[in-house]
């Protein structure tokens, strides 16, 4: 039993003196942080003195080719084209809707919207029938208009210089059977495209050696009862909108052929009074033509 206690003893003897010099240690290492390190002497300091800096050279002075290659070009935005990729159309169809008389228009738009649509697509289909350009009674009209036009500036008005040919629409100079040739298409003034863009029913050109082409583009339509001179007010917008994608050009509202049958055939009493009807029309617009000739020194 001493035994033991006497190695007991001089263990914790060892772990007394172990813990001491540990702590110990530690104080010093604590006590060595919290001291500033020494700082340099005067033989020290004088070899960290700045020395003075000397002048650089001058540069060489920006010459002026290398002004131009410093220069940043302008940014030049690309031009941008809203009309759709693809194969130019020379004349591109009229929306299907315009060809709906207003009187129809008025009817169908009053209708409730499922009805609506249904009305409007069966009115086109039947439109379509006699192709974009109208019904029968409708091109027999425009070529009579054409024809009495024609007669009227080509003979009773020889005086002219220049010569009074048919240019697009209707059918070949007014002849009745003859073919039918493409509408002038007349490009949206604002747009440069199809909106709000102009198809005269027929176009009648003036040509003069040595200047250039005139024209006198023709709208038939449906004109007020109370005053057969005087278009409906849709007839009224649309020569509006053609004067203003050419202004300073004869644009002129003749009166529209109606079929008088109900098989919407129209009867030789009815197409022989517009056809003196047509001439009138003529006779009446000749004055109105002469002025914009004079006006343009091509008279």
């Amino acid at each position: 039993m001493k035994a033991a206690a006497r190695e007991g003893t001089r263990r914790l003897g060892y772990a007394r003196d172990n813990l001491r010099s540990l702590l110990e240690a530690t104080q010093d290492l604590h006590e060595r942080g919290r001291r500033l390190p020494p700082g340099p002497d005067d033989a020290q300091q004088a070899a960290f003195v700045t020395q003075d800096w000397e002048p650089l050279p001058p540069s060489k002075p920006i010459g002026e080719a290398e002004k131009k290659m410093m220069q940043v070009p302008p940014l030049i935005p690309p031009v941008l084209d809203d009309r759709l990729p693809g194969r130019p159309a020379a004349a591109p169809d009229i929306p299907d809707e315009k060809l709906i008389l207003p009187e129809m228009q008025e009817w169908y738009e009053g209708l409730e919207p499922f009805d609506q649509d249904l009305a409007k697509e069966l009115m086109l289909v039947f439109i379509n029938k006699g192709g974009r350009k109208g019904i029968e009674a409708t091109r027999l009209g425009n070529a009579d208009m054409v024809k009495e036009l024609l007669e009227y500036l080509q003979k009773q008005r020889a005086d002219m210089p220049g010569k009074w040919e048919h240019a697009y629409g209707s059918r070949k100079d007014g002849e009745a059977d003859g073919d039918e040739v493409p509408e002038e298409y007349i490009e949206g003034r604002d747009s440069k495209g199809t909106k709000g863009a102009s198809w005269p029913d027929a176009t009648i050109r003036y040509l003069v050696e040595g200047l250039e082409p005139e024209y006198l583009r023709i709208f038939t339509g449906r004109m007020l009862k109370r005053n057969p001179d005087i278009g409906v007010k849709r007839e009224r917008d649309q020569i509006a909108n053609a004067e203003y994608n050419k202004p300073g050009e004869l644009m002129v509202l003749a009166p529209k052929l109606l079929a008088d049958r109900p098989d919407g055939v129209v009867s030789p009493e009815a197409r022989h009074a517009y056809r003196q009807q047509a001439r009138e029309f003529a006779a009446k617009l000749g004055p109105r033509i002469e002025a914009v000739l004079k006006a343009k020194s091509k008279l």
